[in-house]
This record gives structure tokens, C-alpha cells and sequence, in this order.
């Protein structure tokens, strides 16, 4: 699926990491002679980016979410008000069609709505076991979310039985 999402940014794109093992997977196939601001609250993602001479650096810093390694709370929340990225790579536990994004931390879901209001463009990586799911905390409705990036199995199901709203299944 990481390989799906390389090809839709271009040199000098900002792009917004949140955390995860699906985007963990992108960050690694991000080529290491392209230029790419990169704003993320992952700590994982971070270690990643270290070797990539022509990134751009930047970490979300903030309160330690350490179940999922990621920052949260009113620091990152602030600097995401300051950004306009071209791109959010949103990390999502649960994907339904009638209940949207969710996630089971309502800090957390709070961040991640505040990364998809800030972006121009919004991809969602989506394996086969987080669709059709939900929990507490709502993030964003399918009708937010401009690209849903999932196994090549799923897309026509996702086509056929979901909501037509806007995004792009690839």
C-alpha cells in the first residue's frame, strides 16, 4: 500500500505524518533524494527521517501518546494552526462507511481532525482488518478524506459497497 502513495507527491510537497506502522512503511520508501518538508508527531517516523539529507524535518512536539508513539495536546495542536500542507498521511485504527474515521483516544482523534482541517489533500492507509470497524472517538466522515490507499483485493468492494462521496480509492 506505501508504495501507492509515493507517486502522488512531487518534489517540495509539505506533507503531514501522523503515526502508525502503515505510514512508518511510507516514510521508508520516501526516496532519499527528494526534497519534502515533512511535519510529524511520530517518533518512529522521525528515527526514519533522520537519514534523509534533502527532508525537511519537522516534529509535532507535545504530551507522549506512548501506546502509539506519537505527540498529542495543545503543543501540536498549535503548531498544526500555523501550517498549510499540501498532504496528511492520517493514521487510522478503524475506517467505517456510516461512522467515518474513529479511534479509541479522544485526544488523539482530536489531533488527527486537526491534521486533516489543515491539509489541502488527505490520504488514508486503510489494511483490510481496520475497514468496517468504528470506535469511540469520531476523526472525520469518508466525505472528508480525499484518497483511501488499501490492499488491491479491497478496492473494488470499497467501490461497490460504501458511501460515494468524493474520495479516490487506489
Amino acid at each position: 500500500m506505501a508504495a501507492k502513495v509515493i507517486p502522488m507527491f512531487k518534489e517540495g510537497d509539505i506533507i503531514l505524518m501522523d503515526g502508525g506502522t502503515s505510514n512508518l512503511e511510507v516514510a521508508r520508501q520516501i526516496p532519499k533524494d527528494t526534497a519534502f518538508t515533512i511535519f510529524t508527531n511520530s517518533f518512529p517516523i522521525v528515527n526514519e527521517l533522520f537519514n534523509h539529507p534533502k527532508v525537511d524535518l519537522n516534529f509535532l512536539g507535545g504530551k507522549v501518546f506512548q501506546s502509539s508513539q506519537v505527540t498529542v495536546g495543545l503543543p501540536v495542536y498549535q503548531t498544526l494552526q500555523s501550517i498549510n500542507p499540501d498532504w496528511v498521511v492520517l493514521g487510522i485504527s478503524d475506517i467505517h462507511p456510516e461512522k467515518g474515521l474513529t479511534c479509541p483516544d479522544r485526544e488523539e482523534a482530536m489531533i488527527k481532525r486537526a491534521m486533516i482541517e489543515r491539509s489541502i489533500k488527505s490520504i488514508i492507509l486503510a489494511d483490510s482488518y481496520k475497514l468496517n470497524t468504528a470506535r469511540a472517538y469520531r476523526v472525520a466522515s469518508l466525505g472528508e478524506i480525499d484518497y483511501i490507499v488499501t490492499e488491491d483485493d479491497k478496492i473494488d468492494y470499497i467501490k461497490q459497497n460504501w458511501p460515494k462521496y468524493s474520495y479516490e480509492v487506489v
